[in-house]
Parts: C-alpha cells; sequence; structure tokens
C-alpha cells in the first residue's frame, strides 16, 4: 500500500512539474516575443538609413538571440507535448483493455442471469437448494449478481466517458504539437535571413576597421572617466561620513535603502518604458570585429527616440555629470548601491534631490544618423560593479 501511495505521489508530481515547466515556458516565450517586436521596431526605425551601423548589428545580435531562445523554447514545448501525448496513448491503452476485460465479464454475468432469466426458473433455483443455508447463500449469490452487473455498467459507462475525454485530449495536444512544428519551422527559416543580414553588415563594417577601433578607443575613455567619477564620490561619501568603508559611513535610513534594494533584486523596474538590451555586462565580444573583447561595467539599453530615462529604485542623487561624447551621467545612491544612468540629455533632477521609484531623469540621447536611443544602465555595490541585467524584472 505505501508503494502504491509513493508511485501515485510521484506521478502527481511528475504532473505538476510538467504544468510549473510549460507555464514557465509560456512566460518566457511571451517575454521574449516582446523582446522580438521591440528589436523589429528599432531596426524598422532605421531601415531608410543609408549607412549599416555598429548599433544596428547589436540590434539584430539581440533579436537573434532572442529567436534562438524562442526556438530553444519551442522545442522544450515540442517536447513536453510528446511526453504527453505518450502519456495519453498509454492511458488509452489501459483504457480500451479494462474495456475489453470489463465486457467480457459483463458477458459472462449476462450468461448467469440468463440461465435463471425468468422468475420461475429463478424459484426453482432456490428451491433446489438443499438446506436453509444454501437458499440464504443462493439469495445472497442472486442478489450479489444484480448488484455486481450493474455496477459493471456503471465502470463501463466511465470508462468510456474517460476513453472519449482522453482520446479528445490526445486530438487536442496533436494539433497543439502539430502548430509548434510549424512556429519552428517559421522561425528557423526568419533566423536564416537575420543572420544573412547580420553578416553582410559586418562584412560591410568591417572594411572600416581604422573607423571601429577609433570608436572603441572612445567608449573605453568614456567607460574610464565615469568609473573614475563614480569611485571618487564612493570615497568623498567614506570620507564625509569618517567611515572605513562606504557601508560603515551609512544612517541607518540609507542601510535601510539599501536593504530593500538587495530584497527587490530581479524585481526592479526597467529604467525605460520599453527597450532591449543590446550590449551585455562583462568582458564582451566587439558585435564586428573578430577576436576583439572589450570591457562593459553596464548594459546598453536600445529604446525609441524621446524615451525618458527612469530610476529603478528610490534613492539620493549624487551627481549630474557631463561626459565629453557621452551627454550626460546621472548618478543615484541606494544605500550601499549605486546606480548609474548614462548617455542623457535635458536631465531633470540635480545633486541633492531625493527620487522614487520610475520618477524621470532626462531624456535618452538619440542620435540622428540612428534615429534610435541608447543609454547604458550601471549597478553597483560600493566599489563591486555588477550585472545591472540581474537586478531588472524578467
Amino acid at each position: 500500500m505505501r508503494r502504491f501511495l509513493l508511485l501515485v505521489a510521484v506521478l502527481l508530481g511528475t504532473l505538476n512539474m510538467g504544468a510549473q515547466d510549460k507555464d514557465a515556458l509560456e512566460k518566457r516565450k511571451e517575454s521574449t516575443l516582446k523582446e522580438l517586436e521591440i528589436a523589429r521596431e528599432l531596426l524598422y526605425e532605421t531601415r531608410d538609413k543609408k549607412q549599416n551601423t555598429i548599433h544596428r548589428v547589436a540590434l539584430l545580435n539581440r533579436g537573434i538571440n532572442s529567436r534562438e531562445q524562442l526556438i530553444r523554447d519551442i522545442i522544450r514545448e515540442i517536447d513536453l507535448m510528446d511526453t504527453e501525448i505518450d502519456g495519453l496513448e498509454d492511458e488509452i491503452r489501459k483504457l480500451e483493455k479494462n474495456i475489453r476485460k470489463g465486457k467480457e465479464d459483463y458477458a459472462h454475468i449476462l450468461y448467469s442471469v440468463f440461465k435463471n432469466h425468468t422468475d420461475e426458473e429463478k424459484m426453482m433455483y432456490l428451491l433446489a437448494s438443499k438446506d436453509i443455508n444454501e437458499f440464504y447463500q443462493r439469495i445472497k449469490y442472486m442478489k450479489y449478481l444484480k448488484d455486481y452487473r450493474e455496477r459493471k455498467v456503471e465502470e463501463l459507462e466511465k470508462m468510456m466517458q474517460d476513453l472519449a475525454i482522453r482520446s479528445e485530449e490526445l486530438l487536442k495536444a496533436r494539433n497543439q504539437q502539430a502548430v509548434l512544428l510549424e512556429e519552428k519551422e517559421r522561425e528557423n527559416n526568419e533566423l536564416l535571413k537575420e543572420r544573412n543580414q547580420r553578416n553582410g553588415m559586418i562584412r560591410q563594417l568591417a572594411q572600416d576597421e581604422q573607423r571601429i577601433r577609433k570608436e572603441i578607443e572612445e567608449k573605453e575613455r568614456i567607460r574610464k572617466e565615469l568609473e573614475d567619477r563614480i569611485r571618487k564620490i564612493i570615497e568623498e561619501e567614506t570620507r564625509k561620513n569618517a567611515g572605513n568603508t562606504l557601508l560603515s559611513s551609512l544612517t541607518p535610513e540609507q542601510r535601510l535603502v539599501g536593504n530593500s534594494f538587495l530584497q527587490n533584486k530581479g524585481r526592479l523596474p526597467w529604467p525605460v518604458e520599453r527597450g532591449v538590451i543590446t550590449t551585455k555586462y562583462g568582458l564582451i565580444n566587439h558585435p564586428v570585429l573578430d577576436g576583439v573583447k572589450i570591457p562593459s561595467n553596464g548594459i546598453d539599453i536600445s529604446t525609441p527616440p524621446g524615451t525618458k530615462a527612469r530610476a529603478i529604485f528610490n534613492g539620493e542623487v549624487t551627481g549630474v555629470y557631463a561626459i565629453l561624447g557621452a551627454n550626460y551621467a546621472v548618478i543615484m545612491m541606494h544605500g550601499e548601491y549605486i546606480t548609474v544612468y548614462q548617455n542623457l540629455v535635458d536631465p531633470m533632477v540635480k545633486a541633492g534631490d531625493k527620487v522614487t521609484a520610475k520618477q524621470e531623469l532626462g531624456t535618452v540621447h538619440s542620435d540622428p544618423g540612428e534615429n534610435v536611443a541608447v543609454m547604458t544602465l550601471q549597478v553597483w555595490k560600493s566599489k563591486e560593479i555588477l550585472d545591472p541585467e540581474l537586478w531588472l524584472t524578467k
């Protein structure tokens, strides 16, 4: 009995895991489709520009990565459907076997009933008893046959209903799988087109390697300048409050803000209303020059022109700095944590301002030659640079 209960628990757990897996896949597919839609819109905005740019390549890369993820999720869904179909087919086979067995049993019952189908024959059967005990046993037997026959009819009807339901579920699952297979084929075709388009752009852009290397040097200068600014702010805040570290110099209220920031990791709102990440955090491959790696202290988010940058959490503005070649950077403190919003114009806050989550900080700069706005987001914990993507809601 215990082994049976354990088996039931395992089967129910497996079914529950399958359902949870399907729900997670659906949510991720929905998020991926939104990314693809935004990337497609931004590429559409730049379609009339004659010159291919590194940013267009980055947008295509983002779209390609999203589509590859979408295809992986579709394949996973197809695998789950395979498992579901196998389970349904197994259930149907068992039901059909049980129905056949039930019909055979019912036929035997009918035969027994047929032998004594009239009231006279039933009475003769009872009167033929040797004694009162056998008479009583035959009455019980006849009642058992009647009850058993009725119960068998109910069981057969229930199994037939279950078989009809499972057969309908199987047909639905096979139709869903066919739709997924068509979707996978369609997405694979789109992926091939995007890769060809991206590779064509890369070949064209790679011909001007000297200009690209100058752009890399300029971005590295901006990265270092902003990093130096942030480290000086941390040192100043630490010195101002006579602490050995930024954490030790915080007030109790500031520590609470920092703890709250940490507790909301992975749930913080995006710094723009709509956008896609086109540059990841860390040491990344250059989108055009093969074998060239570039450091990235944050993530680049591409968004439509005119988009406002928003604070991702409550905090205090510690500085708004103009950086040559990168417009304005707004730096905010959230206890021990720091967020940086770079490449803004028309800043709407100043040093010392208390800011709430989603409050607008300024307009993300849009390069007229690109017709797409790009902002950089950084997240720091004291002097440690973190991956901002891990802090934002999916």
